[in-house]
């Protein structure tokens, strides 16, 4: 199916994704056809004492709540199931003065307020745990063959775009890569010709990234740096704050002309960055469909 997916501009969604800015999260699809086959009790099991995470929760399970500890919120969307997945915030404000200016909340050297605390004079520091909860749910998703290559066609009278494979860890392994399909391609083309719309869709992406930012830290540092360009023949480069940190096609497998492309996250240290990154295709994915007829 994967390489099919590459080839074939018609094969039949078995999931999709979205982003969403009220409230502020990413959403999964995953097609009732599907979600009746998939599995994965080895990767919970690992997951879960990875991160020490205390539940979770199967598309099949009764509830509302999918994911673990309670992460994705579940829904029926016809003949799918919608699993949403609210940005947490990482960021917590102690009642501890701040280590670097001493709770004055003031920069002695460049005569400002302190970029650590934001002038606040309280430490801030991060955790995780939510948004590992979050990007670890994500990968028991993706990580099922069947979610990344399902053994048969859907009926779905939907294109699938994108297929996706993720991985999170506790040692820094973040990421995700996949394949975007024949259609999605052509419509990285026929967004390359119309650049009105580009700046349009490109736009809607970066912004997206930076929500997940300003959502997830407390601080807001000027120097974060977020972009979104396609280029000729479908080549699709995402970049996230961090070191040289984005989205990328595959060098092995770049789209031929009417065709689809792997591709691959690199340099991603942090499950913000992961999120931010997985924003942004979402977002446009979320074009794609909308544009749908006009490529």
């Amino acid at each position: 199916m994967k390489r099919m997916l590459m080839e074939r501009e018609n094969i039949p969604c078995w999931c999709g994704m979205s982003f969403r800015d009220n409230p502020l999260g990413i959403a999964v699809t995953v097609h009732n056809e599907i979600a009746n086959l998939l599995r994965n009790e080895r990767i919970i099991s690992c997951l879960k004492e990875e991160f020490d995470f205390q539940t979770f929760s199967k598309i099949a399970d009764e509830g509302e709540s999918f994911g673990f500890d309670r992460a994705g919120v579940k829904k029926d969307a016809g003949d799918f199931v919608e699993i949403f997945f609210t940005i947490p915030r990482i960021d917590i404000m102690t009642d501890d003065p701040c280590m670097r200016c001493k709770g004055t909340g003031k920069d002695s050297y460049f005569k400002g307020s302190c970029s650590s605390c934001e002038g606040t004079g309280k430490e801030i520091r991060h955790e995780y745990q939510s948004l590992y909860a979050l990007s670890a749910s994500l990968s028991v998703l993706f990580m099922d063959p069947q979610m990344y290559s399902p053994d048969k066609e859907t009926t779905s009278n939907l294109k699938q775009l994108i297929a996706l494979d993720f991985i999170t860890s506790k040692s820094g392994q973040n990421g995700f890569g996949g394949v975007w399909s024949a259609a999605f391609c052509n419509y990285l083309r026929w967004l390359y010709k119309n650049p009105v719309r580009l700046k349009e869709v490109t736009d809607e992406a970066t912004k997206a990234m930076q929500a997940v930012f300003n959502r997830c830290y407390y601080r807001k540092n000027p120097r974060y740096d977020f972009w979104v360009r396609v280029g000729e023949n479908a080549c699709l480069l995402i970049s996230c704050f961090g070191d040289r940190c984005r989205v990328c096609p595959s060098p092995s497998r770049m789209a031929l002309p009417g065709e689809g492309c792997e591709f691959f996250c690199k340099n991603v240290d942090t499950p913000v960055q992961m999120t931010a990154l997985a924003a942004a295709l979402f977002s446009m994915h979320d074009n794609a469909r909308r544009d749908m007829g006009h490529y």
